[in-house]
């Protein structure tokens, strides 16, 4: 993509090694005017002329670039802080790259983690992906840049991000993507938008190369997505989308006009507010009617990992008590009975923050309620225990141990309720689990 980007706005926005006026034989006093360019093909001093002329009015609208290193310092630093904290620097698994904010659409669209959409922009899977992408962007950036301004550039940049991001987690729930690439399409979006908004104000030289640049690129990005399997076109066509429209709402006038800078500026901040407001909405949108497009698999996976975490302290605190049962028998010793005191307070402080944890838990799946319901019936039911016992061991009424007893049953009930109904779930989508996971531990 960057490549055939990069050799075409070089070559157009290098410097003429010849100076005025060179390069073409000078006419002389009597000598017959030189014979006109052929139609179509102009001549080295027109496109000298037109280049001129373009580099000028970049002068004009911007003299020098701050966004493009600042987003690729950004992007760099990132990796490196991941690197130091243990993820591999080559290439990293989703499971490594999801705490950093990775854009996992199950997560956002279960979980309303709106942040993963910026957040995942500056995230790069490894050394080859980061490379590919910032060596794009310091190829095409600049540029762009430079046509519409540094804080212009910078919300461009940001919302092709964000709706390359929230394209790919539309199409694509079940995927975890990270990188600049849909931002960096949204850039190349961005310049296509100033060339067809400015198409007769851009010298026609200038324009045509730079409109064939964009062009092989575009249908660059396209083979490369139907051969790499890796790609995540949805996040390019999102982002590239994003950009050409979020570019023909910000850009100006050109060539810039000094005496119009303020207006533009008003102008685009209002702009900015509609942006915002469009993607916002976008996003709010995936997340109430996107979780019809999560596969059973994924759901399951959001299941278990809230569970898992409560199914297994409610084991630990079942067990610790299972052990110190016969505390509750010896009602004579004070010392014995000052030890199960202790060990009641602490499991019952347990309990009550493993019910608090249950009431946290949000399924989206209706099949799957019922296992979440099953386990908060079961984590509630050790609770009653743990009272009951609390109850007895201070006044040694036979109702409080038979309440005890009964909440036992409740908790094993509702345990082997769960695990049927997790079971059915399994079993009704076709779901390969290793027996060993077949409950949500």
């Amino acid at each position: 993509m960057a490549e055939s980007q990069g050799s075409g706005d070089a070559a157009l926005l290098r410097p003429d090694p010849a100076g005025p006026g060179e390069g073409d034989s000078a006419q002389t006093a009597g000598s017959p005017p030189p014979a006109p360019a052929p139609r179509g093909r102009p001549g080295a001093r027109m496109r000298r002329d037109d280049l001129v002329a373009f580099r000028r009015a970049l002068e004009m609208a911007t003299r020098r670039t701050i966004m493009t290193p600042i987003v690729v310092a950004a992007c760099v630093v990132v990796y490196v802080v991941m690197i130091v904290s243990g993820v591999p620097w080559w290439w990293a698994y989703a499971s490594q790259l999801v705490p950093w904010g990775a854009n996992d659409g199950a997560r956002v669209i279960l979980h309303h983690e709106y942040w993963r959409l910026p957040a995942s922009v500056f995230i790069h899977g490894g050394l080859i992906h980061l490379a590919v992408n910032m060596w794009s962007l310091m190829v095409i950036g600049p540029l762009v840049e430079r046509i519409y301004g540094h804080l212009t550039f910078a919300v461009l940049y940001l919302a092709a991000g964000i709706g390359g991001a929230i394209a790919s987690a539309a199409f694509s729930p079940a995927r975890v993507s990270v990188g600049a690439s849909g931002a960096i399409c949204g850039i190349l979006g961005g310049l296509l938008a100033f060339l067809v908004a400015h198409r007769r104000t851009i010298p026609p030289t200038v324009f045509r190369q730079l409109l064939r640049d964009v062009l092989k690129v575009l249908v660059y990005m396209a083979v490369l997505g139907l051969v790499v399997a890796n790609i995540d076109q949805a996040a390019h066509l999102g982002g590239l989308g994003v950009g050409f429209l979020s570019g023909l709402l910000l850009i100006g006038p050109w060539p810039v006009e000094p005496r119009l800078r303020a207006r533009r500026m008003a102008l685009r901040a209002v702009m900015t507010t509609l942006i915002a407001a469009m993607l916002s909405s976008s996003a709010v949108a995936l997340v109430h009617r996107g979780g019809a497009a999560i596969p059973p698999f994924r759901h399951r996976e959001d299941l278990v990992e809230q569970l898992a975490p409560i199914d297994r302290e409610s084991t630990s605190i079942r067990m610790e008590l299972a052990r110190s049962i016969d505390l509750f028998q010896e009602r004579d010793d004070p010392a014995t009975q000052k030890a199960a005191g202790v060990l009641l307070g602490r499991l019952r402080a347990r309990a009550a923050a493993n019910v608090a944890r249950m009431r946290k838990v949000r399924i989206a799946d209706p099949e799957l309620q019922g296992v979440s319901a099953s386990m908060a019936e079961s984590v509630s039911a050790l609770q009653r225990r743990l009272d009951a016992l609390d109850r007895y061991l201070d006044t040694g009424d036979p109702a409080a141990m038979a309440e005890a007893r009964a909440a036992l049953g409740q908790f094993q009930a509702a345990e082997h309720e769960c695990e049927a109904r997790h079971l059915r779930y399994i079993d009704r989508h076709g779901l390969a689990i290793p027996m060993r996971d077949r409950r949500p531990r």
